[in-house]
């Protein structure tokens, strides 16, 4: 059953002019959707006197959960807020709890109904509250059309906003490229995992996991023609655990490739590679069989610094595996391919020497 969550707003307000009681139309319930009550931009915004105000979000048309955030702004000492959730439970909120605190916050699933009552007396106090309701569609992937040199998305909203219990979708960041040109990413990852069942998987492009959950802001890079993911699971208890994942798009140039030779030195000096007129820079050495590489100077304290240069077992379309400096075997390493590329973001200190397979076999 394909169900929508709408919002029915009743006012009753007497004695007073009313607020702007504009209900939200179904044109303005879909994915992405972000409406604020009363207005303003999810601030907290002054209501009057007498003032009687249930909202009501419930099921309709179509497959999405709502993330609602409650502020409360109460300042009359009879003024109340009263929030009914879907499992019955009701939470009272006046002037002396929860102001200038921590938003309530709370997910209204496809086929359920939650109410938040809102209560001012005669004499104004100047109360304040304020809702936003954010309409998201469960594990939305990043659509074709936003991956392009200069775009910018956030998931699944562009704020941190709570997720559902029993919440599973694995985001996918792929960056596209040909031999001559591609997209890299640049991928921000705030993270805000509440319950002990929450959690976050990230596997990067060189296959690792990274998340910790004691570490709330991350940043990673996705290479041309790589890819990553962040896998997202909530348990039953709901916790307001919240994420957000921020993807912006570059286009670069892929730099060359040189084909090895058999009798010569076949030699990169990262120094050299990378110059200061681009933010990225490659080489790739191709062969008609497995390559060997070498480091000239071999010292693991010189690879700590550079997390933002890679070396691939391949060729920038054709990756078998990607490596990250620290952990690159650079004393001795045999290709699985015939290519071998390495690529910068920053500049390093380190020089190669590669050999066909053939011919460090000889030695």
């Amino acid at each position: 059953m394909w169900l929508k969550l709408c919002i029915l707003l009743i006012y009753s307000i007497s004695n007073i002019a009313a607020l702007n009681c504009t209900q939200i139309q179904d044109n303005q319930i879909y994915e992405g959707s972000e409406i604020h009550i009363p207005g303003g931009n999810g601030d907290l915004q002054s209501i009057p006197a007498n003032f009687h105000c249930i909202t009501v979000p419930r099921d309709s048309a179509y497959k999405l959960y709502a993330s609602v955030e409650l502020k409360n702004g109460i300042r009359g000492v009879n003024d109340y807020i009263i929030v009914t959730e879907e499992s019955g439970n009701r939470i009272r909120m006046n002037n002396r709890t929860g102001i200038g605190g921590n938003p309530y916050r709370h997910i209204v699933t496809p086929g359920s109904e939650m109410t938040i009552e809102v209560v001012t007396k005669s004499v104004f106090m100047n109360t304040k509250m304020a809702i936003s309701v954010y309409y998201r569609a469960y594990c939305k992937q990043l659509p074709d059309s936003d991956v392009s040199d200069g775009q910018s998305i956030s998931i699944p909203g562009n704020s941190l906003q709570p997720i559902p219990t029993l919440y599973s979708c694995t985001y996918l960041i792929a960056a596209p490229t040909s031999p001559t040109t591609g997209l890299y990413a640049n991928v921000t990852l705030i993270s805000n995992m509440n319950g002990f069942q929450d959690k976050i998987i990230v596997t990067d492009i060189t296959g690792a996991d990274d998340w910790d959950r004691d570490i709330n802001y991350y940043n990673y890079i996705v290479i041309p023609g790589s890819s990553m993911s962040f896998q997202i699971k909530t348990g039953e208890l709901f916790m307001g655990s919240m994420f957000l994942i921020r993807v912006e798009w570059h286009e670069v140039n892929i730099g060359p490739t040189k084909p090895m030779i058999r009798d010569e030195i076949n030699y990169v000096d990262l120094a050299l590679l990378k110059d200061d007129t681009s933010v990225f820079n490659s080489v790739t050495f191709s062969a008609n069989e497995q390559l060997v590489v070498n480091d000239v100077t071999y010292n693991i304290s010189a690879w700590i610094d550079f997390l933002n240069c890679f070396v691939i077992d391949g060729n920038i379309t054709d990756q078998k595996r990607v490596f990250t400096f620290k952990n690159f075997n650079s004393f001795y390493f045999e290709s699985e391919s015939n290519y071998m590329t390495f690529v910068m973001f920053s500049k390093g200190t380190n020089a190669f020497v590669l050999n066909l397979l053939s011919v460090a076999r000889e030695v």
